[in-house]
């Protein structure tokens, strides 16, 4: 189960005008011991934001979407 609030996020990482590697980069490029993630780990996310979508798109087709994506109105 995933929050829809959460996959938003990371529906917004993965089609937004940045991908997640360069957010990251960009914002650690100011940390005093950078670099924190070497190259290949930043890239790594990138990958890594397609096989969870590719999870969730599975889990969403196996179940019904009640049960599969968790609204935050149901924990309020």
């Amino acid at each position: 189960m995933i929050r829809t609030s959460t996959l938003k996020k990371i529906l917004d990482f993965h089609n937004g005008a940045k991908p997640l590697s360069e957010i990251m980069r960009e914002s650690m490029s100011v940390d005093p011991i950078r670099p924190i993630l070497w190259e290949p780990h930043l890239k790594a996310l990138d990958r890594r934001i397609t096989i969870i979508l590719n999870g969730v798109r599975d889990c969403v087709k196996k179940n019904p979407p009640e049960e599969a994506l968790d609204s935050e109105d149901l924990l309020s």
